[in-house]
């Protein structure tokens, strides 16, 4: 017993250390994947600003060199539309060039676009050869327009961040370093504290004082990882479920081979109990017959032989209890079914139990209310299923027995109550009430006759024949059987 105490201790051991072992590695493996997965998604967002940033600046500056001519470009859009202008500047094989602007700025600012296009025709004459590269920065009149005013910067930077697999909702601004304020804010109620402190920032190279950082705030951000590893994440939870099942089975398998083995060793012990007294008195009534001051006497003789029959029955009947148990575990039944008379049959109980009951001096008390009685069944095993809740009610009832027997209908059911006032049984005894070789504790583990098959060969024939056991019991105040059989 201590060999098996300390090997059930091992194995549980054992089995939770490799599990936390299995939860460390797996949590690791996670970490590593999230890890990983985080710092190639910061990678990518800083190749997406850098890209933005440079996009940026190419949308101040176009140059575009045809064949014959050179053409610079430059287009801002705003949803001012009054900061809204378009330009262009061509320098064609007679070296000269036109500006035209279309907007409404244009409208209002004539005087300052007349002075550009006279500076730009100016110029041109003046670099006969400026045939091969050209380089023109437009200063705009408008001091309250910023590039990123005018641009629509959360088109460009959607666009650049999809571009890098980054699809988050975003926040940004434009800080002044030289100022220390905001230029701009892509959202008034931002907060600038934690946009200011943000991973995602870089000197904003689209300004041309480079005085400027652009900050990028993004929102979900765990959460976008999370989903781009739950693939290793479901794999790991899944494969840590698998193992944890599978060792709480193997613990649960040994502590159940372990319980059964205390059980079939207390059946064991037992049934040699069970045996020896009977087995005892045999030999003593034979020991009794053959001492010569017994052998003339016929009166003593046949004493003994009616003891020597009575524990011969007495061993006879428990040897049929462990053999039909036996065959019920082999599904071997040997079955007579025929229409039973459930009131006939308890009658013929009662023949046999009132007598040892009230020898003890109790009683057994019939109610039997049913008018729906007869079932298809074999009246042998339900006369031994029946006959084992009575034999289990006298048992524990250790003072004097008090039983009652009510039968009752329902629609299609036949109820057989079983009613005592013995020991009773708690709440965690009733769980396994019915299992093979339990018995219910006592103070003395031989007070209560019997090997703990009774009620486990009662359930298993109730069942058999669709029917069902129900169990109430309080310590100290009785039990209750109540059988429920359907009615042919």
């Amino acid at each position: 017993m201590i060999k098996n105490k300390k090997l059930t201790y091992w194995l549980s051991t054992l089995i939770l250390l490799s599990i936390i072992s299995i939860l460390i590695l797996q949590g690791y493996w996670i970490s590593h994947s999230y890890t990983k997965e985080h710092n190639e998604f910061k990678e990518n967002v800083h190749k997406a600003l850098s890209e933005f940033d440079l996009n940026l600046s190419i949308k101040n500056r176009q140059i575009i060199l045809l064949d014959d001519h050179i053409e610079y470009e430059y287009e801002y859009y705003s949803p001012d539309s009054t900061y809204n202008f378009y330009g262009s500047y061509r320098i064609e094989k007679e070296q000269t060039k036109d500006v035209t602007f279309d907007n409404q700025l244009f409208a209002v600012r004539k005087e300052q676009f007349r002075q550009i296009n006279q500076f730009f025709k100016k110029d041109s004459l003046a670099f006969p050869n400026l045939l091969e590269e050209v380089e023109l920065t437009i200063t705009q009149q408008c001091v309250k327009c910023r590039d990123y005013k005018v641009f629509n910067l959360d088109s460009m930077l959607t666009v650049s961040l999809k571009k890098f697999g980054v699809s988050l909702p975003f926040q940004f601004g434009v800080y002044n370093k030289n100022k220390k304020k905001w230029d701009y804010l892509s959202d008034k109620q931002i907060d600038t504290l934690t946009l200011s402190q943000t991973t995602y920032q870089k000197p904003f190279q689209a300004s041309e004082k480079k005085d400027k950082s652009f900050h990028l705030l993004l929102q979900k951000e765990d959460r976008f990882i999370l989903q781009k590893i739950q693939t290793v994440i479901a794999l790991s939870i899944a494969l840590l479920l698998l193992i944890s099942a599978s060792f709480f089975y193997l613990l649960r398998f040994a502590l159940q081979q372990k319980k059964l083995s205390e059980m079939r060793t207390s059946f064991i012990n037992n049934m040699t109990h069970e045996f020896k007294t009977p087995v005892a008195n045999i030999l003593l009534g034979v020991d009794n017959i053959e001492n010569a001051h017994i052998i003339n006497k016929p009166a003593a003789i046949q004493n003994f032989t009616k003891i020597i029959r009575k524990e011969s029955i007495r061993i006879n009947e428990m040897v049929n209890t462990i053999l039909e148990h036996a065959q019920l575990d082999r599904g071997h039944w040997r079955l007579n079914l025929e229409h039973v008379d459930m009131h006939q049959l308890i009658k013929q109980l009662l023949d046999i139990w009132v007598l040892p009951v009230q020898e003890r001096g109790g009683k057994i008390t019939v109610d039997l209310a049913a008018t729906k009685m007869t079932l298809f069944a074999d009246e042998a095993l339900l006369y031994q299923a029946i006959s084992n809740i009575l034999d289990n009610a006298n048992k524990y009832s250790l003072d004097t027995p008090d039983i009652t027997i009510q039968t009752y209908n329902t629609i299609h059911s036949l109820h057989i109550k079983i009613t005592d006032k013995g020991i009773g049984f708690s709440a965690l005894e009733k769980k396994h009430i019915f299992e093979k070789f339990y018995r219910i504790p006592t103070k003395n583990l031989h007070d209560v006759k019997g090997f703990g098959l009774g009620l486990n060969y009662a359930e298993n024939i109730i069942h058999f024949f669709k029917g069902k056991i129900n169990v109430e019991s309080e310590k100290g105040k009785g039990s209750s059987f109540e059988i429920v059989l359907p009615i042919s």
